[in-house]
């Protein structure tokens, strides 16, 4: 524990005997800042895409839930009727906040993505749809359906329960995903780790064997291995960090499909939290390593 806490203290106070141990520049230096910029970027960007899309989906959720759709399928001769009668009854019924029949040209364009331009509905005999609009306290469905049943045989009611499923659904399998990509990325910069401890140990390994002749101790070593990569581990976190931020702010401003695409609120103390996080695990993974790789090369 004193070993610990030593190697957190030099890591702020630093130490120039135990900093000649690695050099300051070359390919692991490069090799540490590099990859924890990559890493730290790609955790933002799969951070804000996971946080958005589950945003969307919750949006799209409380439309629907806050609306209905009223079908109305009924004969020819009856469906002026009926349609006019759940109008009224829809009119009468307190938490119905609005309620229009869809037009044919309405559904119409609603049905061009699959049956093209130029459809005559009229010609297909749909059913009649009137949209209905709820207050926040929302009718009385119960009721409703049992007036709609009585004076409109023909009206179904259609609550959207089958289209918020698959959304809240889709929602929580995006969150999944961007929590295994995240546990991905992270894994991947404690591999890199690693791979960058044991070739500094062994790439500085005259210094190691001479600081062992004059009765230096691994601690001592270790110290000096884990202040430098945990240091340039910090920076590249910074660079990364940094950089998606400003790329989500640069897209969130647009006016495409990636307009949503953006951090809110705590959200960017969250995105701002994986560069100590990164500090802490670069720290751990490379104290953990330099006492592994001493032990081989005693």
């Amino acid at each position: 524990m004193s070993a610990l806490l030593a190697d957190i203290w030099s890591l702020f106070r630093g130490s120039a005997e135990a900093g000649r141990v690695v050099p300051p520049r070359g390919i692991t230096a490069w090799l540490i800042i590099a990859a924890s910029a990559a890493m730290t970027f790609l955790a933002v960007i799969a951070l804000a895409f996971a946080l958005s899309a589950n945003r969307v989906a919750e949006g799209w959720s409380a439309e629907l839930a806050s609306s209905l759709t009223i079908r109305i399928s009924a004969p020819p001769d009856q469906v002026a009727l009926q349609t006019e009668a759940t109008l009224e009854v829809l009119r009468t019924t307190p938490g119905i906040l609005s309620a229009r029949k869809i037009e044919n040209a309405e559904q119409a364009e609603l049905l061009e993505p699959w049956l093209g331009t130029g459809l005559d509905v009229e010609q297909l005999f749909l059913p009649t749809l009137i949209a209905v609009e709820e207050t926040p306290e929302g009718p009385d469905r119960e009721g409703m359906s049992l007036r709609l049943k009585a004076e409109a045989p023909g009206a179904e009611i259609d609550d959207h329960g089958r289209w918020r499923k698959p959304m809240i659904e889709a929602a929580r399998k995006v969150r999944n995903i961007g929590g295994f990509a995240l546990v991905l990325v992270f894994g991947g910069l404690v591999a890199v780790v690693v791979l960058a401890v044991q070739v500094a140990v062994v790439s500085n390994g005259m210094n190691v064997a001479t600081l062992r002749l004059i009765g230096a101790r691994d601690s001592f070593i270790v110290r000096a291995f884990v202040r430098r990569i945990t240091l340039r581990a910090l920076l590249g976190a910074l660079i990364g960090c940094v950089s998606a931020l400003v790329l989500l702010q640069l897209y969130g401003m647009g006016d495409g499909g990636t307009a949503g695409l953006e951090l809110r609120g705590l959200e960017w103390l969250v995105a701002l939290s994986f560069i100590p996080i990164v500090g802490i695990l670069t720290f751990a993974v490379t104290r953990i390593a330099a006492f592994m790789t001493l032990k081989r090369l005693a």
